[in-house]
């Protein structure tokens, strides 16, 4: 396989042009080329109108073609996890299934070693149920909403994948995404995003492949206390918080993968003695645009409709050392109720993959820093 980088493709481009254009710049006939894969996309929006995707390909070439480009020769890399097989006395325990319990647990799984996953919100499915309920009707449910169950707070939101994106071991990340069932475009676009519609099913085919693996998935089962001796964990108490029944869970691995709003489970480690430090932090609210002024503003008047809705990313820095800035931008999403707790009001942004409703929001932060600071 060979590799070609900066392919500059018009936004209406085909796969004919594509590989038209592949086959122009090597000086090759297109019926030289047998496959190709796209390994990066991005927009090129800098000499407006004329706004063009740039690419980087990896080809397949006919026969012994591939050694006159010797230069640009491309060797594939496995992503996916692969680990060899282990085994401990103790089943390890994870607490809590959004992004990193997710992942902690397949791994474990992978491994053989059979996690028992404590999860105080709901299935998925379940908790789709109670958050419409919220939006609805003003029903909370404080173990299964917005921010708490299966697939985390992430679940409803934009799931945007575009953080350390050239990092391996966040490429392993998405290329376990893309084979439990998110879109293709997740491996290459420069802006990867998989939107809440499709992310639902991702965290069932992963769920399952765990359970496959025999991983075992306590839904509505909430932490209740860490027994340790001798500066070692023996066992987990865990109560689940519909029927009331209690767990008790010998292990001497436990994995803490908790979200920010995981009041209670910080308390009761504080409580059982660990030392929780404070960090800085940002707060802000959540602000909405029409998504056609963002197009306009991002592509120019005239733009071509089948550009995907622009995104905007933001930065003030000020000479105090504070910062203002915009994060979690949605284009052609919407702003949703998100809270946890009784009382709260809190919003978050969320879209499907399509992006394609009215509006863009995004978050507007400052960050609040220690007086030390």
């Amino acid at each position: 396989m060979i590799k070609l980088d900066e392919v500059k493709l018009e936004v209406d481009y085909t796969q004919n042009g594509l590989l038209f254009k592949c086959a122009k710049t090597l000086g090759i006939s297109q019926k030289d080329i047998l496959s190709y894969k796209i390994l990066k996309k991005s927009i090129d929006a800098r000499r407006k109108p004329h706004i063009f995707y740039t690419l980087s390909v990896c080809l397949t070439l006919k026969e012994n073609l591939e050694n006159k480009f010797a230069n640009k020769k491309y060797e594939e890399v496995d992503y996916l996890l692969n680990f060899k097989p282990k085994s401990t006395k103790f089943r390890p325990v994870v607490v809590g299934f959004g992004p990193s319990g997710m992942f902690a647990s397949l791994c474990l799984a992978k491994m053989g070693l059979k996690p028992i996953v404590l999860e105080q919100g709901k299935s998925v499915e379940e908790r789709d149920k109670d958050v419409i309920d919220f939006w609805d009707n003003r029903k909370l449910n404080v173990y299964s909403n917005v921010q708490f169950g299966e697939g985390g707070a992430g679940t409803f939101s934009d799931g945007k994948l575009n953080t350390n994106v050239n990092n391996f071991t966040c490429k392993q990340v998405l290329h376990e995404l893309y084979r439990l069932g998110a879109p293709e475009q997740i491996l290459y676009e420069a802006k990867a995003h998989i939107g809440s519609d499709k992310l639902k099913k991702v965290v069932v085919s992963l769920r399952k492949e765990v359970i496959s693996l025999g991983g075992e998935i306590y839904f509505s089962t909430k932490l209740e206390k860490i027994k340790c001796e001798d500066g070692e964990i023996k066992y987990a108490l865990a109560k689940n918080v519909l029927t009331g029944e209690e767990y008790q869970f010998g292990t001497r691995h436990l994995l803490l993968c908790l979200g920010h709003s995981a009041r209670d489970s910080f308390k009761m480690l504080y409580n059982s003695g660990v030392e929780i430090r404070q960090k800085p932090f940002a707060m802000g609210v959540r602000i909405e645009q029409k998504q056609e002024d963002i197009n306009v503003m991002q592509y120019g008047k005239g733009y071509n409709k089948n550009l995907p809705s622009a995104d905007y990313k933001l930065v003030c820095h000020l000479p105090n050392g504070r910062s203002v800035f915009t994060f979690c931008m949605c284009p052609g999403g919407e702003v949703v109720a998100s809270s946890s707790g009784e009382g709260e009001i809190v919003t978050n942004g969320m879209s499907d993959f399509a992006r394609d409703k009215e509006n863009a929001n995004s978050a507007l932060l400052v960050n609040v820093l220690d007086d030390a600071d």
